[in-house]
């Protein structure tokens, strides 16, 4: 169980990183260091910090989608305001102006094949490309190189997060 020094200096460390990115934390100190808490306690259980609010595999892998910041916050927070355990949120909730709902979770509803089958099209679509294409699952950045970079220059996402959207040649 961590600490409250441990979660508090996690939360300025998030806050720093996700306002630099354009993103909100949850305004509400209690529900952010209970979230908090769930996403130190996944990353000393697994080595990594599963989404606190679904159930993680332990598996590194199996678990990449929902690895935070999760590949379903942004769609989340367009559609409801805030990623699925609300530790991200948009600025109308940020302000008061609307409050927190509950949320489905897109995680059950995403075909796999359904992202793959896309690739395979547009790769399809683009030939003679000297270089790769690379993807960002969380925020959906591209980057033309041989290999992704070691993080997202946008939300911060390690570079094993990456998918080849685009394969050369």
């Amino acid at each position: 169980m961590p600490t409250d020094d441990e979660i508090l200096k996690c939360i300025e460390e998030l806050r720093k990183d996700s306002e630099s990115g354009g993103y909100n934390l949850n305004p509400n100190l209690d529900d952010l260091k209970m979230i908090i808490s769930g996403y130190l306690e996944n990353k000393e259980k697994y080595g990594y910090p599963g989404c606190p609010c679904r159930l993680n595999s332990g598996t590194y892998e199996q678990d990449k989608d929902i690895i935070c910041p999760c590949d379903y916050r942004d769609d989340d927070l367009v559609e409801y305001g805030s990623c699925y355990c609300a530790l991200y949120v948009d600025d109308d909730i940020l302000q008061g102006n609307k409050d927190l709902q509950s949320i489905p979770d897109r995680r059950t509803t995403k075909p796999p094949e359904a992202s793959i089958e896309k690739k395979e099209t547009v790769s399809g679509l683009i030939t003679g490309m000297k270089t790769n294409v690379w993807r960002c699952p969380v925020c959906g950045y591209l980057c033309a190189k041989d290999q992704p970079p070691p993080k997202c220059p946008i939300c911060g996402a390690s570079r094993d997060r990456f998918e080849l959207f685009i394969k050369a040649g």
